[in-house]
Parts: structure tokens; sequence; C-alpha cells
């Protein structure tokens, strides 16, 4: 099953359970994102994001920075790149911050791009990375997004 189909199933599954995820017909802002990162989204991330629309919504251990096109504080499109120095670093690194941990934790939590292939949905040591350590830690929080949503939709 490839990511969008994998997304599509258990955003249904959330839809059901009263999730506040809507079908879009396009999302212009999705471009905008990826013009300013200098690099296309994680496949699983731009599956999601071009198909759903949502507000900041918790799965799992995270929440999800709201997905509207809105440009508010949570919305993907402000959200990734309020803290310019943690921006810049994901950006260097392909990585973009897509969520925070429910903890309130300022700790971000990220999806790295390579091309077709899904990643690990990571949470990143933020003094790490605003102290320049050499050693950036992360845990990996899920094996991808799309295993993310499906353990949230079991």
């Amino acid at each position: 099953m490839d990511a969008q189909q994998s997304i599509h199933r258990s955003v249904a599954v959330l839809i059901e359970r009263g999730m506040p995820f809507e079908r879009l017909q396009q999302a212009s802002w999705i471009n905008t994102i990826e013009d300013r990162l200098g690099f296309p989204l994680p496949v699983a991330l731009r599956a999601l994001t071009m198909t759903y629309a949502f507000p900041a919504v918790s799965v799992g251990d995270v929440e999800l920075f709201a997905n509207l096109g809105d440009w508010s504080e949570d919305d993907l499109t402000v959200a990734p790149f309020k803290d310019p120095h943690l921006s810049k670093w994901f950006q260097a690194n392909r990585r973009i911050q897509f969520a925070r941990p429910l903890s309130g934790s300022y700790d971000p939590v990220c999806l790295e791009s390579r091309g077709k292939v899904s990643t690990a949905v990571e949470l990143f040591d933020h003094e790490d990375i605003l102290l320049a350590r050499k050693k950036v830690k992360s845990s990996v929080l899920s094996t991808s997004l799309e295993e993310l949503l499906q353990r949230a939709a079991a």
C-alpha cells in the first residue's frame, strides 16, 4: 500500500470517530511552503496535506499543525517557520516540523524529505540545535507518518 492509500484509509477511520478532517479540492499553500523550504514535503505529509484540511489536531502523542492555509500561528504555513534558528537548521537538513508534542515541550516533531521514501517521525532536542551542538539528538516517535496515523486509527 502506498503512502496516499495508507493516509486515506487511516484518516477515513479518524473522520468516522469525529475528528475534524475534511477533503480538499486544492491546497495551493502547499506549493508556497515547498518553495519556502527549498524542497518538497515528505511524501506522506504531502499526501495528507494535499488531500485534507484540518485544524491543529491531536494524533497519538503529538499535535499536528493545522492545514487550513489561513496563515494562523498554528498553521503549517506559519508554525514551522516561527523560530528562525530551528527553521534554518531543519531546512539545511531537509526536515520540516509538522507537529509538536502534546506535553507542551518546545522540542519539534519532524519528518525528513527523501523523495518517495517515507521517513520516521522524529522528536528533536531543540537545545541541541539552538546551541549548535555537533550531535543533535532525536528520538523516533513512529517509523512513519503513515504508521502514526494507523496507530491513532486503531
